[in-house]
């Protein structure tokens, strides 16, 4: 095979240069990464542009809008200062309620990630990796207070970090022991980040309910586990026996396997979506790539579809104001991701375009409404007295160039699979296939578009892979770290790695792929999670797939330039690695299936 043989010869050459590839903290291929390109605060939003500047508008109370100005009407002894004189949200006599910004304003550069609320709950990370945090009277304006950051979560006056290693940190309010290991005395503040847990891909914190006694904190690992701690966790993920103490709840427990995100619902790796609140799991979506990054109530499907369920506050987005829908709905096409607040939504389509529906009380969906309704006075004035709200009772485009968003992994179903099982690679062989039918596996079918690949694969000397059981290939479970060296390196004909020794604690001399990950490791291909780590059994994504296989190829027109994937990408799109394996919706963050890994390499280096 020509390019077999390029690929051969591009791994000779990589045995004398070094590698070059340098990446951001933020972009570690240690693990998979959030990117929170678009969020519905509580009357405010956020949105990270193409550019990655992030830009802020909406509800300005308390310095929800990182200003540096407190904007309030509603606390006493704080000052009322207005944006600009631009307010429209009045009580029945005209008294203004509240300032707010219905035009963006230009907050921060360089981010990769980000979320706005209020009363200090809103955060972005830069693409260095740093953590930065605003709103309140004491931080009016964007400061850092972490580095090493990819993904983060703030409630209530807590906040959890993950690192670039996958390691959980946590500091701020620790009530009822949300902060695990934290002492049992007041004042319950945690002035310090201090280390929960490891192998971490996403963290939810559900600290805004009635009673402290009702908080919980849940994390879903980078192998797909759930596990969960706290006052209170809903019966649905831990029952726990009659007379259990506080105590014992806030250790982290395992819940379950095969999670893919928490956060209002559980999303499975199967793609389903249920709702964990009540005594019982209850099943609401099939064919689930994400869930909304706030509120609990959209999603968005595999195909691009957004769909809709339960009690819909303005935000019903069919043509209808309000309303509860026990059936899940559609709104619309064609979108990256969701997220949602009590009253309105904000969508962003896989063409860069932000879409707003639902309540424009503060100006959440900029200057798009000219209709006006009136509605019931919330603010306490007499039951007789109403004020105007605007609000818009289907999507409409509020602006272009946002940034696309990506999934943590274990996170967007695409398309939806199995839970995940860790597949290893055999070691009897499979029994032997017809000659008709060249591959004994029953989930791979002629006319599949990866069927020859997942042929090619199964029948190369040597074997570049073989499936998950004598019968079947899995080719829709996502790959994992392991997998993939494993594939590199016996299409590169099984080289002997020139290390005699592991420095991975998680890679044994008895594990199929010891010898392909330190040759990979030789190779520059890629390095380890950390000094003593691989991480195996992580999921990779599209991007990680990508970036392994140009880097065995010898880096071919790199630039250095972009993200950290970007000239991977920019390659495989030129080199035809993707055509027809995705649509227009491809999201080069999503999970790498096996039938795709294998038809990448079959396109690169079988004959021509």
């Amino acid at each position: 095979m020509k390019k077999l043989l390029s690929l051969m010869l591009a791994l000779c050459i990589a045995a004398v240069s070094p590698a070059l590839w340098i990446q951001p903290a933020f972009a570690s291929e240690s693990g998979p990464i959030e990117r929170r390109t678009v969020y519905a605060g509580a009357d405010n939003c956020a949105v990270i542009k193409e550019d990655g500047s992030l830009w802020v508008w909406g509800y300005g109370n308390i310095a929800a809008l990182g200003q540096g100005t407190v904007l309030t009407t509603n606390i006493p002894n704080l000052p009322t200062v207005m944006l600009d004189g631009n307010v429209v949200s009045r009580d029945a006599d005209g008294n203004p309620l509240a300032a707010f910004q219905n035009e963006p304003i230009k907050l921060l550069d360089d981010v990769a990630s980000a979320c706005i609320g209020t009363a200090g709950y809103s955060y972005a990370i830069k693409t260095d990796g740093s953590l930065w945090i605003w709103g309140g009277v004491d931080e009016p304006k964007p400061h850092q207070i972490a580095t090493d950051v990819i993904a983060a979560e703030i409630s209530n006056g807590t906040t959890a970090i993950i690192k670039s290693d996958h390691s959980l940190w946590m500091r701020g309010k620790s009530i009822n022991g949300v902060i695990p290991g934290t002492p049992d005395v007041e004042p319950y503040y945690i002035e310090e980040f201090v280390k929960v847990m490891d192998d971490v891909a996403s963290v939810h914190l559900d600290l805004t309910r009635s009673f402290s006694w009702q908080y919980f904190a849940a994390v879903v690992k980078t192998d797909g586990s759930l596990w969960a701690w706290g006052g209170w966790i809903p019966k649905a993920l831990k029952d726990w026996p009659e007379g259990t103490t506080w105590q014992s709840k806030i250790i982290p427990q395992k819940v379950m396997d095969g999670v893919a995100s928490i956060r209002g619902n559980l999303l499975m790796t199967d793609g389903t979506l249920w709702d964990y609140k009540g005594e019982q799991l209850v099943k609401i979506l099939d064919d689930v790539k994400m869930q909304s990054w706030s509120g609990e109530d959209l999603a968005v499907k595999n195909d691009g579809s957004l769909w809709a369920w339960g009690y819909q506050n303005v935000k019903a987005g069919n043509g209808s104001c309000s309303g509860t829908y026990d059936v899940p709905y559609k709104i619309m096409d064609d979108v990256a991701a969701v997220s949602a607040a009590s009253t309105f939504a904000l969508a962003v389509k896989t063409d860069g375009s932000l879409w707003g529906w639902g309540s424009n009380n503060n100006g959440q969906l900029l200057k798009t409404c000219d209709n006006l309704v009136d509605i019931r006075n919330k603010y306490g004035a007499p039951s007789d007295k109403t004020y105007h709200m605007t609000h818009q009772h289907s999507p409409v485009k509020l602006l272009d160039g946002i940034a696309q968003p990506s999934y943590p992994i274990p996170g967007a179903a695409e398309p939806a699979v199995p839970a995940p099982s860790q597949p290893t690679e055999p070691e009897a062989p499979a029994p032997q296939p017809s000659a008709e039918r060249p591959i004994p596996f029953t989930d791979v079918k002629e006319g599949d578009y990866y069927y020859d690949s997942v042929v090619w694969a199964y029948t190369s000397d040597p074997q570049i892979t073989d499936g998950t059981t004598t019968t079947t290939f899995s080719p829709f479970s996502t790959c994992t770290r392991g997998q993939v060296m494993t594939f590199l390196w016996r299409a590169a004909g099984c080289p002997e790695p020139d290390a005699k020794d592991c420095p991975f604690a998680d890679v044994k001399e008895t594990d199929y792929f010891y010898k392909p990950v330190l040759w990979a490791v030789e190779k520059g291909i890629t390095d380890g999670t950390s000094p003593d780590a691989f991480s195996p059994k992580t999921l990779c994504a599209n991007s990680h797939i990508l970036t392994f296989i140009y880097r065995a190829m010898g880096e071919p027109g790199r630039t250095g330039e972009g993200e950290w994937y970007g000239d991977a990408l920019n390659w495989a799109e030129n080199s035809g690695l993707l055509d027809g394996t995705y649509s227009e919706s491809f999201d080069i963050g999503a999970k790498c299936p096996r039938c795709n890994a294998v038809e990448y390499l079959y396109r690169y280096l079988a004959e021509d």
